[in-house]
């Protein structure tokens, strides 16, 4: 049955709970209706920097032209690994130097001042850091969409980062364990390679963080990972079966990502050595089986 609607004297809140309802009767929900892009821009100079360019414009809210532009940005390279942004009416310069980062953050600080109302601003960065970025959690709960991360890419390009990080717990495809991540919404290795390749064409090296000891309760609370279980969300150590699924782990991620930097996390092993392990072995202290 449908859910009910409501009376009038709560009225303000009537926009949200006609979503809420829409929702709950299984209706479709009418997404935000997008802003029309505000001003065709002419970019002088571009090479490399026309794709990602072309994957930012709508988030600058800017359609690119050949000519009858609202505003010219001429774009130069220099060697020192700086940016500057100068804007002066319908005339724009982009300097920077570095890696495409520099680009997508003189991009980003351009166009705030626009979009705050400047018709002239100056500004000259050095950057602190030769990498800085931001670390996504996809292990709590199910995961964020592919969609949903490259919407992100593009928000933390235009701040200038060029560094994602991806914390996958059982949230990956790996050989012969169809219940690794299972009713999860785990990636495929085809969904991880697309993200892996978009974050690359905006200048993002994409970084695999995966846990090879801990933290592994989702996977081992069902059968299939009764073999690797020494207790609770830690892995079993010593045992071969345990060494293949950490090998197979680790050809995913190696197979789908770019980058030749992986986090592999072993932390918080709480009562390692006190399940499986204890039962096999006997006692020994964590410190000498970690």
């Amino acid at each position: 049955p449908k859910v009910n609607s409501y009376g009038n004297e709560i009225f303000f809140l009537k926009k949200p709970l006609d979503k809420y309802l829409a929702v709950c009767n299984n209706e479709s929900v009418k997404p935000k209706r997008k802003g029309k892009n505000e001003m065709n821009v002419l970019f002088k100079n571009i090479e490399k920097e026309r794709d990602s360019l072309a994957l930012l414009a709508s988030d600058l809210r800017v359609t690119l032209v050949e000519k009858n532009a609202d505003l010219t940005v001429e774009v130069e390279k220099c060697e020192a690994d700086t940016l500057s942004v100068a804007l002066d009416g319908k005339n724009a310069k982009i300097t920077y130097g570095g890696s495409l980062s520099r680009f997508h953050r003189a991009l980003g600080l351009l166009f705030e001042a626009i979009k705050d109302g400047k018709t002239a601003f100056d500004k000259t960065e050095t950057p602190s850091f030769e990498k800085n970025g931001f670390y996504i959690d996809a292990s709590r709960n199910t995961v964020m969409k592919p969609a949903t991360i490259k919407r992100i890419m593009h928000k933390i390009a235009l701040m200038g980062m060029n560094t994602l990080w991806l914390y996958m717990e059982d949230m990956y495809e790996i050989e012969n364990e169809p219940l690794f991540g299972h009713m999860r919404g785990r990636y495929t290795k085809a969904e991880l390679k697309d993200l892996d390749a978009y974050a690359l064409s905006l200048g993002i090296e994409l970084v695999p963080a995966i846990q090879c000891l801990g933290h592994m309760e989702r996977f081992l609370c069902g059968e299939s990972g009764a073999k690797y279980r020494d207790q609770g969300a830690v892995l079993l150590v010593g045992e071969d079966a345990t060494y293949d699924l950490i090998s197979r782990m680790l050809a995913t991620v190696t197979e789908c990502f770019t980058t030749k930097r992986l986090i592999i996390g072993f932390d918080e092993a709480g009562g390692l050595g006190m399940g499986a392990y204890f039962k096999k072995h006997g006692y020994r202290e964590a410190i000498d089986i970690y």
